[in-house]
């Protein structure tokens, strides 16, 4: 088991990030109470839930229908509205590492509103980090303001890719880039780009839930998402052709360029 100090004395201003952060907070304190006797199985989809997936989407649903006026949509329950602000959530993003005792796990909430996410807060309890981001007030980790690299484009820049056909896209883009990384989960990949730890990431087959804490983190962090096909940025379209990058052009047409050259399939 991993040693923990929970952040819980963030000074946040905004009552929406309180709540979402506080919440996320608990949350993982749940995941990470349970992850000694998890046992997990797997969804129609082929990806795998754990009971602790579960109990944490029910605890967090709870608290967010409890302390808002805004709906709830999650990835283990699912979820309806007809509201243009609502919640999504993921109670466990990473839950193969979480299953295999691994401590790259996180719960993240989202708040979207008008079909863009407005903040969101994610969690990774076995790291003891708490990202957190609003629009137009920036990002944050455990309450230091935080941003994406601006470094441009030399050959040596670390990319992130999770994608199911990693394979062939690793082989198009490895002599380009010095440094790919497998990440382990959709939202650590996200926060990675959002903290300049990588240069950018590329995700795809992805739903609501993977990728709204991502969008607003990265765009507060000073970067871009886009869609791979650039035929739209928003936020719902990137789902399944997502795309992060850091803020320096260059590096994004280096990506771009690849794709073109290698003529793959990223639908």
């Amino acid at each position: 088991m991993f040693d923990v100090l929970f952040i819980m004395n963030i000074q946040i201003n905004s009552n929406i990030i309180e709540l979402a952060t506080k919440t996320a907070e608990m949350g993982g304190i749940i995941a990470l109470e349970k992850q000694e006797e998890v046992s997990s199985m797997k969804k129609a989809d082929s990806s795998i839930v754990t009971e602790a997936d579960k109990k944490v989407e029910r605890k967090i649903t709870r608290k967010l229908q409890e302390n808002s006026e805004y709906d709830v949509i999650g990835e283990e329950y699912g979820g309806n509205t007809n509201k243009s602000a609502y919640w999504i959530i993921d109670p466990i993003d990473g839950t193969r590492n979480y299953s295999l005792g691994q401590p790259i796990f996180a719960t993240s909430i989202a708040l979207v509103r008008d079909n863009s996410p407005v903040a969101c807060a994610v969690n990774f309890p076995a790291l003891n980090k708490t990202f957190y981001a609003e629009e137009n007030e920036g990002a944050y980790l455990n309450n230091k303001r935080i941003s994406v690299r601006n470094k441009e484009y030399d050959g040596y820049n670390m990319i992130g890719l999770a994608r199911r056909d990693k394979n062939r896209l690793y082989n198009s883009l490895k002599n380009n880039f010095s440094k790919i990384q497998i990440p382990k989960g959709a939202v650590y990949s996200a926060c990675s780009v959002a903290a300049g730890w990588t240069d950018g990431a590329i995700l795809t087959g992805l739903q609501p839930w993977d990728v709204a804490s991502g969008v607003i983190l990265i765009r507060e962090a000073g970067g871009e998402v886009e869609n791979l096909n650039l035929k739209s940025n928003k936020w719902s379209n990137i789902c399944n052709k997502g795309f992060y990058w850091n803020s320096e052009s260059t590096i994004k047409n280096e990506i771009l360029s690849t794709f073109n050259d290698s003529e793959i399939e990223y639908v």
